[in-house]
Parts: structure tokens; sequence; C-alpha cells
């Protein structure tokens, strides 16, 4: 037999060592694009969580100062505030539509309750439908709140927004400075209080100040604010009640 019968063409295939080359590079590749994968759904996850957490902030604000702004003429008396929270009488829409579709007059509260996630707030708003009589305010007329009892129904409670840092309510008055209305009037700085004095009347404006977590912030933090002023004339506060 000759020797090109028992020739044998070479066998084609990878080296062990190329073999480990290749799953090398293989396994780089696959952690880079898995990487990149993970922080692209990290990014669009932690972006989605601002975007609700910026837009309950707006929202919160809004409700807030459509609710101030509906507060009933002679009911501040029975207005109750401390910084972070605030209870007042208001005309406005429950907000269960089912309850009721009109305005009505409501007891309003505002309050931050921690959270049992982490170390941020939640801002909850709780609303009563008064069903009796307001002990309103009258010019000349001393009313005591304590003399009466005032009727409500049952207390709907609403979140606003359960990533809150902080809030802080300032609330404002105008003081009543003396001009003979020769010249330039003097110029007026505004009182800010952090709870309304029991003697004083109503206050001209309330500033809200609404802090929402935010990590695309170098602070990790967003802060809203919003200044109500009510309508009408409110009482302005002498230098006597101050000074």
């Amino acid at each position: 037999m000759t020797q090109a019968r028992f020739h044998r063409p070479e066998a084609h295939g990878f080296t062990l060592a190329e073999l480990l080359v290749s799953t090398t590079i293989l396994a780089v590749v696959m952690a880079a694009v898995y990487s990149s994968f993970n922080n692209a759904t990290r990014l669009w996850r932690l972006g989605e969580e601002n975007l609700v957490s910026l837009q309950d902030g707006r929202i919160a604000l809004n409700i807030m100062r459509k609710d101030l702004v509906g507060i009933v003429p002679g009911s501040w008396h029975l207005f109750e505030g401390d910084q972070r929270s605030m209870m007042f009488y208001t005309v406005v829409r429950p907000m269960d539509v089912e309850l009721e579709p009109y305005p009505r007059i409501m007891q309003v509260e505002y309050q931050l309750r921690r959270s049992a996630q982490d170390r941020s707030f939640t801002l909850r708003r709780e609303e009563r439908v008064v069903e009796g009589r307001l002990p309103l305010m009258v010019p000349g007329q001393e009313t005591d709140p304590e003399d009466f009892r005032i009727q409500t129904g049952r207390a709907r409670q609403f979140e606003l927004g359960d990533r809150i840092h902080g809030m802080q309510i300032r609330y404002i008055w105008t003081p009543v400075v003396e001009h003979d209305n020769e010249g330039p009037p003097p110029r007026v700085d505004l009182i800010y209080e952090e709870e309304p004095p029991d003697e004083w009347e109503m206050p001209q404006a309330i500033e809200i100040t609404l802090q929402v977590l935010d990590e695309s912030e170098p602070s990790g933090i967003n802060t809203f604010r919003t200044f109500v002023q009510f309508p009408g004339s409110a009482p302005s506060v002498g230098e006597e009640d101050f000074y």
C-alpha cells in the first residue's frame, strides 16, 4: 500500500489555550454588558422615584394652598398650628369625590408622620365634614371656642407624599407703622412667627417650605416653597403687640 493511502487530513479545532482565552474575553464582555444594564436600570428607577417625589411635592403644596385660600372668615381663633402641623376650617370640596361632589365646610389637618421604612416623613391630610355650626368670631363680640362643641363627620386620611424630608410653616403679619403722609412711606419689615400667638389676629399670609428627597441633587434634597396670602383685608399687628 502506498504512503498516500495512509495519509489523513489534519484535524481542525481549538486548543485548550485558545478556549481559555476566548472564555475569558467572553466573560469580560458579558460582565461589562451586565454592569451597564444594571446601572441603566438603577438610574431609571432612581429617576422615576425622584420624579414621583417631585410631583408629590408640587401637588401637596397646591392642595395646601387651595385649602388655606378657602379658610372660613371669622374662624381664625379656631386655628391650631405650629412649625410642622396645622388644623383649620375651610370651604373646599372633599378629596373623596364619592362622598360629596360639592364644596363643604371642612375641618382640615396637615401633619408629618415618621415613615417606618426609612428616616423620611409622610405628609398626611385629614379631613372631616363639619355637620354643625362654627363658633365664628364676630367683631366686637367675644367667643370662646371651648364653649362650643363642633360636630364633624368621620375622619378621612390621605397621604400626599411619603418621601418628605421636612416641612416648615411660618405665619406672617404686617406691623402698623405711623406715617404723617409726608415723603415716602417707611419700610415695613414683616413679622415671621413659628407659631401664631393666641392674642394676635389672623395673619396676612402663611409661608410653607416643603423638602423632598431627591438623589439627583448634590444635597439629596429638593426644596419647594409657597406663599399663601389670605383674601380680604386682615388686621395688622400694632407696635405694642410685638415690642
